[in-house]
């Protein structure tokens, strides 16, 4: 498990994170995790309460419950956009420090429930290969999906990218960043992740109770 870290992209919603990082430092203890967020601030909270229009359940600007946490780092970021462009802008920053070949993308509202994950995602991965998760390609640009995928890092850097989305073109935040690799003869690995995490939402369900504080 060497030069692999996991990102943790998180906004208003810290319990989410801290559940994302236990459930993940479980199986990969290891493993440096970096979480990302924006400042909190009120126009940032009307933001996110505008897109979380069905409910306002993991809402929880507490971000001293994730500081100092073993093997962590919490990187800070100016609040700029929201849904893809914010998202895309907050990965972003967060890759001016995070230097590795294998960076792990893992949403603030998943839990990891099974061991193994890395290596199933791993399987069959070589030089050319640019990205690995589910296939989240739709009718974009070539795509993997955020709620856990994996992305070289180290590529990242040489080809000098960013993580940028385009929510007006319907872009995924990291498709341009794929689409760039495969146009220079890099490849997604698309699996099928079925078993290995639980995807909890916004909005309490009956999973909640097993999984959001874990």
């Amino acid at each position: 498990m060497k030069d692999i870290v996991c990102l943790i992209p998180t906004w208003n919603t810290a319990t989410h994170a801290l559940g994302a990082y236990k459930s993940f430092h479980r199986y990969y203890p290891d493993i440096p995790v970096f979480f990302v967020s924006d400042f909190t601030t009120q126009q940032g909270i009307n933001d996110w309460k505008r897109i979380m229009s069905k409910g306002w359940d993991s809402l929880d600007t507490d971000y001293g419950k994730i500081v100092g946490l073993p093997n962590s780092t919490l990187i800070w970021n100016e609040h700029e956009g929201w849904e893809t462009d914010g998202h895309g802008n907050a990965i972003t920053h967060a890759m001016k420090f995070v230097h590795a070949k294998w960076v792990v993308h893992l949403s603030d509202d998943v839990r990891i429930i099974k061991e193994g994950v890395i290596e199933h995602m791993l399987k069959g991965a070589n030089s050319k290969v640019c990205g690995i998760g589910e296939d989240f390609t739709r009718d974009w640009l070539p795509n993997v999906g955020k709620w856990l995928c994996m992305f070289r890092g180290d590529l990242y850097h040489k080809y000098d990218l960013d993580f940028h989305g385009d929510y007006a073109k319907a872009y995924d935040a990291g498709s341009p960043y794929f689409d760039a690799l495969i146009k220079k003869g890099y490849k997604l690995n698309f699996t099928n992740l079925d078993g290995f995490f639980v995807h909890l939402g916004s909005v309490r369900n009956e999973e909640w109770e097993e999984y959001y504080e874990l």
